[in-house]
């Protein structure tokens, strides 16, 4: 190998040196971005989970104040029952003579 050819093979490395820099550096922004990126998206997903959990908890008190009016539509109606129950037998106490 001569001068002119080493010297030839030099500018080539060093062109190629250079453009693996700037690569190098363009990966590395890339991949900055996309640990910005990961560390964003596992906030996202812990938030999306603290609020399903919330959801989740409202979901069961609608439920429950839902089924409140059921409830004192069902004691009603046993108030009621007991009601008549006890005028039928006090009418038929009073009706034997007891």
């Amino acid at each position: 190998m001569n001068g002119e050819q080493m010297q030839e093979t030099l500018v080539r490395t060093e062109a190629r040196a250079k453009s693996n820099s700037h690569r190098i550096e363009r990966l590395e922004a890339q991949t900055a971005a996309l640990q910005r990126i990961a560390a964003a998206v596992e906030v996202l997903a812990c938030e999306q989970k603290n609020m399903t959990e919330e959801l989740t908890a409202v979901g069961k008190k609608v439920n429950a104040l839902e089924r409140l009016p059921m409830r004192r539509a069902e004691a009603f109606i046993g108030y009621f029952m007991t009601a008549i129950a006890s005028l039928l037998a006090g009418v038929l106490l009073s009706f034997f003579g007891v």
